[in-house]
């Protein structure tokens, strides 16, 4: 097999993560040489940068640095498009970032950008957007091949953090997501509630939809009353409209909580994020329930960071106490979706681990220097960036805006490196996240679709 066929085969296996191949870095260097001259041909905006940057063969992890896209690149369509309803130049501009060919979309009628990640998923163009936190959604393509990869990889990375959990479809499943929303995550909970889930007790965390064109609509006046274009009556009616939606969400995630506070005698499985078991604790608490008192065979699974939410500094262990379910039945991640590979965390080292498939490459603050060129010794501290070498619907090579702290240090069972002290660039005093790689490929973009 080639050694990126090797890599690839590495995804099937829970124990992924333990004992890695002794040539782990050279065949993950000779897999990334595969993978661009596979993609430069497929996706013209790569092609160019490597010619610009003078980049043919990789020599070394150094050479990919200036092949990264950056995060926001995914989210460099003008705003114009969705407003103006510009489907064919929204399908111009994914084409630009995407290794398949944009065709057999019906773009007559398309009302918003729900509507047109559908008509895309009709024509086999398996797009996802991002959760838009920031006001604007990503869009990144993947193929079916990504979509089953994606799968198997998370619900691999979970058996593997807790053993005693085997997809029997035997116990009630509560996700904290909603259960229809076009952004990655989702689709792929729901995969991961059909292998784990007995199938007439799974829950989400809502069955509200969760629509991209929401997202857009809430960044786009939200910009509109930062400058000041947004009359009174806008404003009046984006405030109601969130007001009602906000009550309706309230009332769904109050129900999903007290189902599972009223099923914590039996032993469940629960996916979430720090800030949702927080709460869940504190409404149990409310509810006069005290600590402890969850069958000792739950199993959870967290992910997903904070997304800005403002917990008391102890909010794990507040949590934690609530639930009194042992420590090896908790699973945890770091991902991303840019990043197909979801890293588990292994108690062993205390990081989280990155799949063999996954080249990380921890940056400068700017995003052009590589602070680990060796990549098998030594602690790192920098900006978080990856070549995840298993995604086929896109070039995988990103920087992400996470500064990171990480052990490339080898360990005996664990492939490594480990991840740790997760910071979100834009969250620190100086709150500064701009990457001079983002404006250059979105130049490239640009003259794409000019072109």
């Amino acid at each position: 097999m080639s050694a990126l066929d090797q890599l690839m085969s590495l995804i099937d296996r829970v124990d992924c993560y333990n004992n890695p191949p002794e040539n782990l870095r050279e065949l993950q260097l000779v897999a990334a040489q595969e993978r661009l001259d596979q993609r430069r041909s497929q996706v013209a905006v790569l092609d160019k940068r490597a010619r610009e940057a003078g980049i043919d063969k990789l020599k070394s992890f150094d050479d990919l640095v200036p092949l990264l896209f950056s995060h926001t690149n995914y989210k460099s369509y003008p705003d114009n498009f969705v407003t103006n309803g510009r489907w064919d130049m929204m399908n111009l501009w994914l084409q630009t970032l995407s290794t398949k060919k944009i065709t057999g979309v019906n773009t007559q009628g398309i009302k918003d950008v729900d509507d047109w990640l559908d008509r895309l998923r009709d024509a086999g163009h398996y797009v996802f957007a991002s959760s838009g936190t920031s006001g604007k959604a990503s869009f990144l393509n993947q193929t079916e091949v990504d979509h089953e990869r994606t799968y198997k990889g998370y619900l691999n990375q979970i058996l593997w953090q807790v053993p005693s959990l085997k997809p029997n479809r035997d116990r009630p499943y509560f996700c904290s997501v909603p259960r229809y929303s076009a952004h990655r995550f989702t689709e792929i909970n729901v995969l991961v509630s059909q292998a784990i889930g007995k199938p007439d007790e799974i829950m989400f965390l809502t069955d509200i939809p969760t629509k991209a064109a929401d997202t857009n609509r809430m960044g786009a006046m939200r910009t509109r009353i930062a400058d000041g274009t947004a009359t009174p009556e806008e404003i009046a009616q984006f405030e109601a409209e969130s007001k009602r939606k906000a009550a309706l969400m309230e009332e769904s995630v109050n129900k999903y909580y007290d189902a599972i506070l009223d099923n914590r005698h039996r032993p469940i499985f629960i996916i979430s994020m720090w800030q949702y078991v927080y709460y869940l604790a504190e409404r149990g608490r409310a509810r006069g329930i005290p600590d402890g008192t969850f069958n000792l065979d739950t199993a959870v699974m967290i992910g997903g960071g904070l997304k800005g939410a403002n917990l008391p500094p102890d909010f794990q262990d507040s949590a934690m106490k609530f639930l009194g379910i042992p420590l090896e039945n908790v699973a945890q991640s770091y991902g991303m979706v840019e990043m197909q590979a979801v890293c588990p965390y292994s108690r062993q080292t205390g990081g989280y681990v990155t799949a063999p498939w996954v080249i990380p490459l921890i940056l400068d603050k700017a995003g052009e220097k590589l602070l680990n060129p060796k990549q098998n010794k030594g602690v790192v501290e920098g900006r978080m960036a990856f070549l995840d070498l298993s995604i086929e619907g896109r070039w995988g090579g990103v920087i992400t805006g996470d500064k990171v702290h990480v052990d490339f240090n080898k360990h005996p069972t664990i492939t490594g490196p480990f991840v740790q002290s997760i910071t979100r660039y834009k969250d620190l005093p100086e709150g500064d996240d701009k990457l001079n790689c983002a404006g250059t490929i979105d130049s490239y973009v640009r003259g794409s679709i000019d072109a």
